[in-house]
């Protein structure tokens, strides 16, 4: 499932003519709030999420991760129709998606999604799965040395690519 970010959530959830599921979650600092809009048919399954009350989800003291992470910058899905995953992306993001080198990319607020038709940019002779596949994930880091440490550690395969 991809979540993405949103200001207003029912705005979006007028757009895309959907219902907003509100949330709680109890944490040591209060009752986090959050509302949503679950695109369940869509695959990869998609949610618009607003968090109600930021400060008690978005604390300085849990953003804080041993593989010196500061940023998801970039998603990227292989998909055998690019344009039309890309089309659906945009429509319930409500950014538009700009043509890149082997698909498109989706500009969000922070970061973006990479729709491609294929791995070959960035994982040669890979052969995803199933389509669409979420492929990998670029992450800012303070220190990427340590992020290779903490994924292998971990016993997850990671490639660092330019």
């Amino acid at each position: 499932m991809l979540s993405l970010a949103t200001d207003n959530v029912d705005q979006a959830a007028a757009r895309l003519g959907q219902t907003v599921i509100r949330s709680e979650r109890p944490t040591d600092a209060g009752l986090a709030r959050f509302a949503r809009v679950a695109l369940t048919a869509m695959v990869p399954r998609l949610q618009l999420i607003q968090h109600l009350t930021p400060d008690l989800v978005w604390r300085p003291a849990e953003m804080v991760h041993p593989n010196q992470a500061l940023a998801l910058r970039a998603i990227v899905v292989i998909a055998a129709d690019p344009a039309a995953l890309a089309s659906a992306l945009a429509t319930a993001a409500g950014v538009p998606a700009e043509p890149i080198a082997g698909g498109l990319r989706l500009r969000l607020g922070i970061g973006e999604i990479r729709v491609l038709a294929g791995t070959d940019s960035f994982l040669p002779g890979l052969v995803p799965p199933s389509l669409p596949w979420v492929a990998g994930i670029e992450v800012q880091s303070a220190d990427l040395a340590r992020v290779g440490q903490v994924v292998a550690a971990s016993g997850v395969h990671i490639r660092f690519v330019a």
